[in-house]
């Protein structure tokens, strides 16, 4: 997989020591891709501090092109997909 674009948003300042936590899910299976969105917000008052969504293309080396994601693959990225 290579990642082809990803866009983060910081929305609130993040202090040193801050204690967060990072949510993590499938956003969208293409025919060669997985679309990921995170989502870092603040473990105790739940501000959102930032959040990013990453396009991983399946890309095959020797052939210099992208690649269907296989079956396998594709129930993996289901397992985790929020609409």
């Amino acid at each position: 997989m290579a990642d082809v674009r990803t866009e983060i948003y910081y929305r609130h300042e993040t202090k040193a020591s801050s204690l967060i936590t990072i949510r993590s899910h499938v956003a969208k299976i293409g025919r060669t891709s997985v679309t990921f969105e995170q989502v870092m917000s603040g473990s105790l008052d739940g501000v959102v501090h930032a959040s990013s969504r990453t396009t991983s293309v399946r890309f095959d080396l020797a052939a210099r092109a992208s690649v269907a994601l296989d079956d396998p693959m594709r129930d993996r990225a289901s397992a985790f997909l929020v609409e």
